[in-house]
């Protein structure tokens, strides 16, 4: 009876491993992603970048959003004073790339909330999906 609860329990096990969940979805998991791709294959997933220039010898192409998105307001105790601030939504995903127009590293800056659109874009696309 021990030995059939084990082999029970060492399948139910096995089971659960195959269902766990995959690692999140992060925007420098999307990045490490470009990297060795072509560059065409990154406008490919984030469409045109919003500049391209050289920086010491080094190619560097950027996708940048920069936005407000809405408003909030707060009242402010020591003003005494209503004080409306906007929301803004930052991110930008810079790109090396090397003599062969391939990726050789990358970077971003923002929130993964503010940069949400262009994480889901890379893994799109190295998922295969348009």
């Amino acid at each position: 009876m021990t030995r059939r609860v084990i082999g029970i329990g060492l399948v139910l096990a096995s089971m659960m491993a195959g269902c766990a969940t995959p690692p999140p979805q992060t925007t420098a998991g999307g990045i490490h992603r470009m990297v060795g791709k072509s560059i065409d294959y990154a406008i490919d997933a984030l469409g045109y970048p919003t500049s391209d220039r050289e920086i010491v010898g080094h190619r560097v192409v950027l996708w940048e959003v920069n936005e407000q998105v809405g408003t909030t307001a707060t009242y402010d105790e020591t003003l005494r004073a209503k004080i409306t601030r906007n929301v803004v939504k930052k991110c930008k995903i810079e790109l090396e790339i090397g003599a062969d127009m391939r990726v050789i590293r990358g970077r971003y800056e923002g929130s993964e909330r503010d940069c949400y659109a262009y994480r889901v874009a890379m893994y799109k696309r190295a998922e295969g999906r348009s």
